[in-house]
Parts: structure tokens; C-alpha cells; sequence
């Protein structure tokens, strides 16, 4: 639906930034000040059943709420929601969790008729491109080794890790919002205290879960 030139912009219902509500507060605050909006009540009891679906599966992980539904319009269209499982969940869903997760990917609106559903999962395609550069330094460390001074393998060893630092700083303000620690380790060699480096590539290319 496209909006009309000039049309006014309704006004939202909370201040700028993220609230955190239980369900009968967000009822409070979208559907009890608008006692006429017949919309407004269809929204929220198919937002419930979401919820209940979510709570009977066991689906952990954190919904945004947004969209008209979160503004003083009326009749609102439907309710914007984006949901981010927990990575335990997302990587090892059981059959009821995976049928869920596939239905908000879909946006399916038979799931959810009056919600406009969107999965968000930026920390695990983070993590992903984490491995990925490992593998990438990884090559290029071994490549270094086998022909030590050779300018290409320093430049691009050094233009990886940057990327990968930046990606990092990503990975930590995602876990951030979730509440996930993020934990650092040190390798440590078992014998002489000497660290190879064709050892080390190894390590890093594939050693870790997340870097």
C-alpha cells in the first residue's frame, strides 16, 4: 500500500528507543486507550496466540515490537514484529521450534494472519563470517610461511584482520543486546612453550567454535 503524498504521519505511542513490556502491558498501551478500534483487537489476540505458540514450544529468544500498531493509528494494518531465537535454538531446534522458525522466515500469514513476522539471526550469520575469515587467515598464514617477505600474504593477512576486528565489534554489541557473554582464551603450548606457526593456522582455521 503506498501512502498517500502529504498524508500525516501518526504520531507513536512510546518515546524513541527500545521498552520492554510483558503482554498485558503492551495490551495497556496499544489496545485499552482505543476501546472502539475493533482492529486493535484482532492485532493483539492473534499477537497472543504468537506468544502462546512461542511459550508451548519452548521457542526462547527476544520479539521486537513495531510498526502502526505502535503508533495512535486507529485501524492499524497488522502488528511488525522481528524475533531473535537464542543460538542453542537456533542451531539445535526440536520439530515444533524448526516448523515456528520456518513460519516467521516465510512470513507465513496463515501462522500469523494479523502480524507481519521477520526472523532476525545477525549473531549467527556474524559468527559465520567470524569462521569463515579464520579459515581465510588461516591460508594465508600457511601461504606466508612458504614464502616468507612475499608482499601480497602480509597486505592481505593484514586487510583480513581488520575486517575481522570490525566483524568482532559486531558480534560483541549482538550478544550485548541478547545478554551473552562472550569469553576469550588464551593457547597456550603444552611443552616447550613454542608455538609453531604452521600450528597455529591449523588452530585457527579450525580449532574454535567462534574465533
Amino acid at each position: 500500500m503506498k501512502r498517500r503524498r502529504n498524508a500525516p504521519i501518526a504520531r507513536a505511542l512510546l518515546p524513541d528507543g527500545v521498552k520492554r513490556f510483558d503482554v498485558p502491558g503492551i495490551r495497556r498501551i496499544c489496545v485499552d486507550p482505543f476501546p472502539g478500534s475493533r482492529r486493535r483487537q484482532e492485532i493483539m489476540a492473534d499477537l497472543e496466540r504468537v506468544i502462546s505458540c512461542f511459550l508451548a514450544a519452548k521457542l526462547c529468544g527476544t520479539m521486537w515490537l513495531d510498526g502502526s500498531f505502535l503508533t495512535e493509528t486507529f485501524q492499524p494494518g497488522d502488528a511488525d514484529f522481528v524475533f531473535c531465537p537464542t543460538i542453542e535454538i537456533y542451531e539445535n531446534p526440536n520439530e515444533q521450534q524448526k516448523h515456528l522458525i520456518d513460519r516467521i522466515k516465510k512470513n507465513c500469514r496463515t501462522t500469523f494472519p494479523e502480524c507481519h513476522a521477520h526472523l532476525m539471526n545477525d549473531i549467527i550469520e556474524i559468527q559465520q563470517s567470524i569462521l569463515e575469515t579464520n579459515q581465510i587467515l588461516a591460508q594465508l598464514t600457511a601461504g606466508s610461511i612458504r614464502q616468507p617477505g612475499v608482499a601480497f600474504f602480509l597486505d592481505q593477512i593484514e586487510s583480513i584482520t581488520q575486517y575481522q576486528e570490525r566483524l568482532k565489534q559486531q558480534f560483541r554489541e549482538c550478544a550485548a543486546l541478547e545478554g551473552l557473554e562472550v569469553c576469550n582464551y588464551r593457547i597456550v603450548a603444552e611443552r616447550d612453550g613454542r608455538l609453531s606457526a604452521a600450528g597455529m593456522a591449523s588452530v585457527v582455521g579450525g580449532g574454535f567454535r567462534i574465533w
